[in-house]
């Protein structure tokens, strides 16, 4: 197991100089090899957000189990390498997955359409465009209510339109809206819906920024933006 044990300690940043270059050396001059360092030292950091406690147990699992394979071919230490390069890059795709339904459980946790219906009537002659969006909005006819807030150039409008856009799963183009939103009063929770439809597309920078930039005076949104933030940092 000596060269899974120094593979481990690679990842793990436990080698000496002098054995790390010595581990390096001996996979940049395997020709057989199809995966580069670079490869290697990219899937690291890949996993550097992930509890790796168990790395060294599943490789060594894998080890037997290729043992236990009849063959005349040895195993070398650069296909422990590869294989370890395999395991990681699977772990890594089971990762992205994992962390994309998570993100989607959060949403669905704390999401709920916004319902708060003020100012129906701000100009005549927005009378009815404005109505009718606001009835199609709490019907929950979204793609109607979303065409016809796009009729009516005001923020108010615009905020619930963005909304309308979220319910019916057009996230991207959501948040395009909200960006263009610039006077609305703060009462509006536009922060924390911005925030839902990046984690929803599972941009958790841009998410956690949104969150931390919700309003105290949103008390509602505010604490609630607050249990998000914890559960994705």
């Amino acid at each position: 197991m000596k060269n899974l044990d120094l593979l481990d300690s690679w990842f793990n940043v436990k080698l000496s100089d002098h054995q790390k270059k010595k581990l390096e050396s001996e996979f940049i001059n395997t020709v057989d090899d199809h995966i580069t360092l670079k490869d290697l030292k990219d899937i690291e950091e890949t996993f550097k957000r992930i509890d790796t406690k168990n790395k060294l147990t599943m490789l060594k699992e894998l080890d037997s189990k290729e043992k236990s394979r009849p063959t005349i071919v040895p195993i070398t230490s650069s296909k422990y390498i590869l294989v370890a390069a395999s395991v990681l890059l699977i772990l890594g795709f089971s990762w992205l997955f994992m962390n994309e339904d998570n993100n989607n459980s959060l949403y669905t946790e704390f999401h709920e359409p916004y319902s708060s219906i003020a100012n129906k009537r701000s100009m005549d002659s927005q009378k009815n465009s404005l109505d009718q969006a606001y009835e199609y909005y709490l019907s929950g006819d979204y793609q109607l209510a979303e065409e016809h807030f796009a009729e009516v150039q005001n923020d108010t409008a615009q905020f619930y339109r963005a909304l309308s856009l979220m319910e019916i799963n057009e996230h991207q183009r959501s948040i395009d809206v909200m960006i263009g939103i610039q006077n609305i009063s703060e009462n509006y929770p536009i922060q924390f819906y911005k925030g839902l439809s990046y984690l929803k597309l599972n941009d958790i920078k841009a998410a956690t920024k949104e969150f931390r930039e919700v309003p105290k005076v949103q008390t509602y949104y505010f604490k609630r933006a607050a249990a998000l933030l914890k559960k994705i940092q």
